[in-house]
Parts: structure tokens; C-alpha cells; sequence
């Protein structure tokens, strides 16, 4: 639901995951062989399998998206994401303004 000056309007949440999601994949794109050996190292499974394996579903991540939206977000994860500072900023429209990740740093000094 979204607040439009006392006025609930339903935005269906499957779009606005879609859009998050879209970016999220933008910002892994060319970066798969990096993030594998980085989740190999963090998971301790540093070995050329795994990390075959991680680059291959990284490089596949919109099957994983698709797979995502079906089964849904864990609850775990979800209040993980936001006890962190995951935050989505979306308009009445339901297009997505901003994304705040943890540990992201912004592009723009001015932002902060």
C-alpha cells in the first residue's frame, strides 16, 4: 500500500520486485567472476568447482529471479534485509525511485 495523501493505493508487489530485482542484476552483470571467488572465499568452499558453480548461476541470475518471485523472499531474510537498511523507494505509480542498500556508497556526495 502507498499513501497518496490519505488515499491507500495498492501497487502490486511482483512489479516493483521486478524492477528491484532488474537493477540488482544490472549491477551484478560483468561482475560474476569477482562476486564468486568473493562468496567461494566467505562461504569457505574456495575451490574451482564452487566457484564455477557461483559464476554459472551469477551468470543465470534472471532464472534465480524468476525462481525467487514463485517461492518468495524467506522471512529470515526479509527482516534481515531490513534490520540492515534495505530500503525501496517507489512512487504512487509503484516505479521504483531509489534502492538504499547496506553498504552501498553513493555516487553522488550530495546524497549523503
Amino acid at each position: 500500500m502507498v499513501d497518496d495523501g490519505g488515499f491507500h493505493r495498492h501497487i502490486p508487489s511482483k512489479d516493483v520486485d521486478l524492477q528491484v530485482l532488474h537493477q540488482m542484476a544490472e549491477m551484478i552483470q560483468g561482475n560474476e567472476s569477482m562476486l564468486a571467488d568473493m562468496t567461494a572465499k566467505q562461504l569457505g568452499q574456495d575451490d574451482i568447482f564452487s566457484r564455477a558453480i557461483l559464476e554459472d548461476q551469477l551468470k543465470n541470475i534472471d532464472d534465480s529471479f524468476q525462481q525467487l518471485l514463485v517461492t518468495g523472499l524467506p522471512e529470515e531474510a526479509r527482516s534481515y534485509l531490513g534490520m540492515m537498511g534495505f530500503k525501496i523507494r517507489i512512487n504512487i505509480h509503484g516505479e521504483v525511485l531509489s534502492v538504499e542498500q547496506p553498504g552501498m556508497i553513493a555516487e553522488d556526495p550530495e546524497e549523503e
